[in-house]
């Protein structure tokens, strides 16, 4: 709550997790999905409103069920 209410008005914060507690506290709108299918291909970036997930995102992920 203190990061959402110290970038409410302006600013940019970037966060990064494997933590699935942590993934589930940020909005749908507000998390991306980088994926790239090998070192040597650029990284792709949607928004998860985008990507078809059924279910749990956690979940989907770890069973990789879900589709960049």
């Amino acid at each position: 709550m203190a990061l959402r209410r110290a970038f409410q008005k302006e600013g940019q914060l970037v966060v990064t997790s494997h933590n699935p507690e942590a993934i589930r506290q940020f909005s749908d709108e507000s998390t991306f999905l980088l994926y790239r299918r090998s070192h040597l291909e650029p990284t792709q970036i949607r928004p998860l409103t985008e990507v078809p997930v059924v279910g749990d995102l956690i979940d989907a992920l770890t069973r990789d069920d879900v589709e960049p």
